[in-house]
């Protein structure tokens, strides 16, 4: 089915559904779910030559009844199987459990739903390699993960199949699940209806339903940059609130420190906020992302604006002058290697997640050693220009393959997580054991959460007694509370909406279909591949960047692709536009 004829076909029906439930004369009853965000009401039809009304205030949207229930448990909990492949990460997860069909969740999913669910495992190490070998031995678990719908800036969808959902839809991998949706999910339905057009073109491939998305209720930004705060006191020097000023404190450190890491870059070739700094998305080196950003309604390729040479120029002068560290583009540093590199004064500027803040002082050979999160930083209008938003509806829980004998049983398992009772478990865990809720009506952490007695961080804890495996609707900034003060202050730093800007940001529902997908991959291939090669030179010197060679690259690129890609991309948003309008 064509996405934008299914997409106005969705939008209507959710309009007469509405319409429909205004025009009822039947009280509704209380609905306890969590309040959802607003959208705005549908407005009744005015009479002839009436005189302009008032605008009706924004009142809060809520599901509605659903036209089905599917009644838990659906299955008799020992003989009723579905099967999940997935990663797991001994690293972070081995000294407390060693896979996730260990999880004491498990047997409580089992016992709610009727359904267990048994993960077929790899090691996250070799994860890539793995899935691919199981797609192409065509030998599938019943659930999925194959990345997002669409694609925004290359193939490959985020996932681990290259293409997405939307390849792997058309190379019979998965199945569509628009028909089961209704009937089988109806939790997950109702709440969907919430969001409007924009929420449904989020929940969808190409128009069809291929997942359960994830509707996200809150979040926050747990990982960040952060630098040497005795430094800064030692030297009588400011935090810096824009590239710039990063920039010229890297220098400084550099040579009063001797720091081998001053500024982190890995083999991607980009540094966090320089988007911001020279007005263009930064090309990923070795990716296969054509680095798409959008002015106004315009969709542009960063790989060839005059922002990316200027920040390709600046990447010369910092590998040159020693800023960067000489085999940076070799690989990634491990976690390990990077608290030593902390620990030993070797870095300047370095990403964490907030609750690593005593780890890197436990770390460090220095005993006035103190970390500081380093703010958003913004450009001369005080604003960070190339923030990327958190869709309310996208992502999510894994597809059903077409190897799945029972995929109806499948879609209402996963439908569990969207009522009440699955929500506040995949967020929260089990009430009475991992929280309890006060008097005031707000979440009280046990210690199992706060002090956990295996010696768990929170974030730990919540991925060993709450769900993460399949889609929901998400709190994301659930685990707040778990923090002290200080951590507390660092996350509203980096969550800072007041500082941030999504001008440029390409909606998820403007990406691409399959169809377009498939048109672009093997020119996107081409120039990706190519532009990794002579932009690392560039870098680190071993070719002069001149005029001349700069047009060449820009003349090569659009020859092997780049414009005829961006084309599609435009068609794309296009499109959306146009359905969005219809709507």
């Amino acid at each position: 089915m064509k996405r934008k004829l299914l997409a106005m076909l969705l939008a209507l029906v959710m309009l007469f559904c509405l319409m429909a439930g205004c025009a009822s004369d039947e009280p509704k009853e209380d609905v306890s779910e969590p309040a959802v965000e607003e959208s705005a009401p549908v407005e009744e039809a005015a009479p002839e030559e009436a005189p302009e009304e008032e605008a009706v205030p924004e009142e809060e949207a809520v599901p509605e009844e659903p036209k089905y229930v599917v009644e838990y448990p659906i299955g008799n909990g020992e003989d009723d199987v579905l099967t999940m492949w997935a990663a797991f990460d001994v690293n972070a997860f081995g000294n407390y459990y060693s896979s996730f069909n260990d999880k004491p969740t498990v047997k409580y999913v089992q016992e709610k739903t009727g359904i267990l669910l048994e993960f077929q495992e790899v090691s996250s190490t070799i994860a890539t390699e793995q899935f691919n070998l199981m797609i192409a031995a065509g030998d599938y678990t019943d659930f999925l993960s194959c990345g997002t719908g669409r694609t925004t800036g290359g193939p490959g969808g985020g996932g681990s199949y290259t293409g997405g959902m939307a390849q792997a839809f058309v190379d019979e991998v998965i199945i569509d699940l628009s028909d089961m949706i209704e009937e089988h999910a109806p939790d997950f339905w109702a709440e969907l209806q919430t969001y409007g057009p924009d929420g449904i073109a989020g929940a969808t491939t190409d128009g069809r339903f291929l997942n359960l998305a994830t509707f996200t209720k809150s979040s926050m930004s747990d990982s960040g940059m952060w630098t040497r705060g005795d430094w800064l006191e030692k030297n009588g020097k400011e935090l810096p609130t824009t590239f710039e000023e990063m920039i010229d404190l890297a220098y400084f450190y550099k040579e009063t420190y001797g720091c081998t890491h001053t500024i982190p870059v890995g083999p991607g070739c980009s540094i966090d906020f320089a988007s911001t700094a020279y007005d263009t998305a930064i090309f990923g080196v070795s990716g296969t992302d054509i680095a798409m950003f959008r002015e106004g309604d315009t969709l542009i390729s960063g790989m060839t604006t005059d922002g990316y040479r200027e920040y390709l120029e600046l990447m010369n002068q910092l590998y040159a002058d020693g800023i960067l560290n000489k085999e940076f583009y070799v690989s990634e540093m491990g976690r390990n290697q990077s608290m030593s590199v902390i620990g030993k004064g070797n870095a300047a500027f370095w990403q964490g997640m907030a609750d690593h803040k005593a780890e890197f002082s436990t770390m460090a050979d220095d005993p006035d050693f103190s970390a500081v999160a380093l703010p958003i930083l913004v450009d001369e209008n005080g604003v960070n220009a190339y923030a990327t938003p958190t869709d309310p509806v996208g992502g999510g829980g894994p597809s059903v393959s077409v190897d799945c004998e029972t995929p109806e049983l499948a879609v209402e398992f996963l439908n569990w997580f969207y009522t009440e009772e699955g929500y506040m478990f995949s967020n929260y865990g089990t009430e009475g054991e991992t929280y309890n809720i006060g008097e005031d009506g707000k979440i009280v952490y046990t210690d199992l959460i706060l002090n956990n007695p295996n010696g768990m961080n929170s974030q730990q804890a919540f991925m060993y007694y709450a769900w993460s495996h399949t889609g929901s609707i998400s709190y994301g900034d659930k685990n707040l509370d778990t923090y002290s003060d200080d951590i507390r202050s660092v996350i509203e730093t980096w969550s800072d909406e007041s500082k941030k800007s999504y001008d440029h940001h390409i909606p998820t529902a403007a990406g691409l279909d399959a169809e377009e997908t498939n048109s672009v991959t093997g020119m996107i291939a081409d120039v990706t591949s190519y532009a990794s090669e002579v932009i690392l030179k560039w870098i680190i010197g071993t070719e002069p960047l001149t005029d001349e060679a700069w047009d060449a690259y820009v003349a090569q690129c659009n020859e092997l692709g780049l414009d005829d890609c961006v084309a599609v991309y435009q068609k794309a948003y296009d499109d959306y536009l146009a359905e969005k309008e219809a709507a």
